[in-house]
């Protein structure tokens, strides 16, 4: 891959005629830190997951208490009316249909 990419890095160390071509140490850097990545890829994903469903079962139970809460209200709205049950409508002049 660093070939491929152009790095080059060569020393070159006086009173010897050894060039130092560094490129394989670049590839080897490359690998180990994209396999390390991709070997802890599953550890992240599922940590990931992990607060996906805490963060679901907290919308689950604010979604729980606003609806317990709605209902309470309207609970007490309705008991604040007036009860009408026995309320009697007056008799009609004229029958229906007639």
């Amino acid at each position: 891959m660093a070939q491929a990419v152009k790095w080059h890095l060569a020393i070159d160390l006086p009173n010897l005629e050894y060039d130092l071509d560094l490129s394989a140490t670049f590839n080897f850097l490359i690998i180990f830190f994209g396999s390390f990545v991709a070997l802890r890829l599953p550890a992240f994903l599922r940590a990931l997951v992990s607060l996906l469903d805490v963060h679901i079962d907290g919308v689950a139970e604010e979604v729980t208490e606003r609806d317990q809460r709605k209902r309470e209200d309207r609970k007490r709205e309705l008991d604040s009316l007036p009860d009408i049950s026995q309320h009697l409508r007056p008799p009609e002049s004229k029958p229906i249909g007639s």
